[in-house]
């Protein structure tokens, strides 16, 4: 399962996938195995990247999952 709306959503607003793995404390080779399904999201990682860069996105709406 990976976040394909997660992912269309930073790349849509331009966003650094290496601003938001700094921001929730991983390396970016760690936040792109969440995005990918390979490793999963914690609830304060989940809730760091709604609040500073989605805060206008509902959570449920952002971190949904996509079959691959």
């Amino acid at each position: 399962m990976r976040y394909s709306f997660l992912e269309a959503k930073i790349t849509e607003r331009g966003i650094k996938k290496a601003a938001i793995s700094a921001a929730i404390g991983v390396t970016p080779k760690s936040f792109n195995n969440k995005l990918t399904g390979k490793s999963p999201f914690t609830w304060p990682e989940v809730q760091t990247i709604q609040k500073r860069f989605f805060p206008d996105l509902d959570k449920d709406d952002l971190f949904q999952q996509q079959a691959i």
